[in-house]
């Protein structure tokens, strides 16, 4: 059987699956002899199988039986999930970012939220710490959710409404380490992020950590984020880790990087656009611009530290030889191949 074909195996029987619940089955099934990361890739190249909630899958052709919603709901009903949908919700994703996102799951989060935070486990100082934690969720979850959404009557949603105004209050807002300002973000990067905000008509934390592979909550996307604040390709949320919506020279800044995008590849802090871009931003800065949660000495130490980088600007394309190409980049990398293991389920 393939690994792929295992891995959609998997989720079928379970109906949804967890990715650590999908690590368990795979070295148990296969007693160990291959690894979790064949795994892994088998699941984001198989077409049939989707992300249903953060951490979970399931088959896409499922979504269109009503019974697995119920099934999927319940096993969402957990802290961990909770807080993923509460911290991502509050940064700007909107419902129905992943298939199982719904007014109906949010509502159920809601009273399962209520009904656990009066839940005394005995874990931490008798119960206590246990349960001031889930009053947090619960109190966090009517901050970001949109009861006039939900599919229940307009009595239950009135209820609702009256609960948020008097509980609502969002406990996981931290603030981000001083250091993290401290390193440097490509131009090429800033032009990607630029391109997905203006498509996506928003830009928040999760999305800038997605577009550039940061595990987490990289150190890039701090000050990705105060450049872009910076240039005025975002307008700057209350928090960092809110919603920022595009700026007022958003289709400017990226006109500007497509058209030295177009002479020769990429764009560069060095070169005509990033010296054009580097100089908008100590205009903004110096100009007492209104950057939000963004300080300007911040936006200052990011630049100098782009500016003391020894990084020579590569050569345009000449009329002599239009078509010249430069040095493709030699790897080890190979392309990875579809494992065929060598017994069958």
């Amino acid at each position: 059987m393939l690994i792929n074909e295992m891995a959609q195996d998997i989720i079928m029987y379970k109906g949804m699956a967890s990715s650590s619940d999908m690590a368990n089955e795979f070295r148990a099934r296969t007693d160990g002899r291959y690894s979790v990361s064949n795994m892994a890739s088998a699941t984001r190249t198989n077409d049939s199988i989707i992300m249903f909630a953060p951490h979970y899958y399931g088959i896409r052709e499922a979504l269109s039986r009503p019974a697995l919603y119920d099934k999927c709901y319940k096993i969402l009903m957990n802290r961990s999930s909770c807080i993923q949908y509460i911290r991502k919700r509050y940064a700007g994703e909107p419902l129905g970012s992943y298939p199982l996102w719904t007014p109906e799951l949010e509502f159920q989060y809601c009273r399962w939220a209520e009904a656990e935070s009066h839940t005394n486990t005995k874990i931490g100082f008798g119960g206590k710490s246990d349960i001031g934690h889930k009053k947090k969720i619960f109190q966090s979850l009517p901050a970001i959710a949109e009861p006039d959404k939900w599919p229940v009557s307009e009595n239950e949603k009135s209820f609702w409404q009256f609960k948020k105004q008097c509980n609502a209050l969002y406990h996981f807002a931290y603030d981000f380490k001083n250091q993290e300002w401290m390193h440097t973000v490509s131009l090429q990067e800033i032009f990607s992020l630029a391109v997905l905000a203006r498509r996506l008509g928003f830009m928040n934390c999760y999305r800038v950590s997605a577009e550039m592979y940061l595990i987490r909550h990289g150190v890039k996307l701090v000050p990705a984020l105060m450049l872009m604040i910076a240039i005025k390709i975002l307008r700057p949320a209350k928090h960092w880790q809110q919603k920022n919506v595009p700026g007022g020279r958003i289709d400017q800044a990226i006109d500007l990087m497509v058209s030295e995008i177009h002479q020769k590849g990429f764009v560069h802090w060095k070169d005509e656009a990033g010296n054009k871009m580097r100089r908008r931003i100590r205009e903004n800065i110096s100009d007492g611009e209104n950057l939000g949660w963004v300080a300007a000495d911040d936006v200052r130490t990011i630049l100098k530290n782009i500016e003391s980088k020894k990084l020579i600007p590569m050569a345009k394309k000449t009329d002599t030889d239009p078509e010249k190409e430069p040095e493709p980049i030699q790897t080890s990398h190979k392309k990875p191949k579809q494992i065929q293991m060598e017994f069958r389920f």
